[in-house]
């Protein structure tokens, strides 16, 4: 949704009333948010990157293009479900948020163990919270892992750790 689009801040408050009042993303499918950006789609382990702030999975490709996965591991990107027709879905309560996430990772794998994966620290909340949403449907979480910016080129300081 462009928010520059509404001059005044009730037509974008009619907007998203009208949003919320039509169900916003009916027939939309959580698989919609679904990319394979490494390996193979068949059943073994995978690993799913889930969005930044921005709702993309852009700051993993550099990462994926000089450390590929070995055979038999699958990288699946999740989406923001905002960028792929459900456009509602920043407007809802945010463990309904994790759901939607939880629900795009199932799509994929049914059924864990799994590995979540997330780039900076804006993406952490909804990481953590749709890894405890496939915890509370009884999935086995095996590793989440926060990627965020690397060592600054300087020391900082007589102590600082090279």
């Amino acid at each position: 949704m462009e928010i520059f689009e509404y001059a005044i801040l009730c037509d974008l408050a009619s907007h998203i009333d009208a949003l919320k009042a039509s169900g916003g993303g009916q027939g939309w499918q959580p698989s919609a948010c679904i990319e394979l950006l490494a390996g193979d789609k068949a059943d073994g382990r995978a690993v799913f990157l889930l969005p930044s702030s921005i709702g993309t999975t852009l700051s993993f490709q550099t990462l994926l293009a000089r450390c590929p996965p070995p055979a038999g591991i699958a990288v699946f990107g999740v989406l923001d479900p905002t960028l792929v027709g459900r456009p509602d879905a920043r407007l809802v309560p945010f463990e309904e948020y994790a759901e939607i996430l939880a629900a795009a990772v199932a799509s994929a794998r049914p059924h864990g163990p799994y590995v979540l994966a997330v780039h900076g620290s804006l993406g952490l909340p909804p990481c953590w919270a749709c890894a405890a949403a496939l915890a509370n449907r009884g999935e086995t979480i095996a590793r989440l892992v926060v990627l965020d910016a690397p060592r600054p080129p300087w020391r900082m300081g007589s102590d600082a750790v090279a």
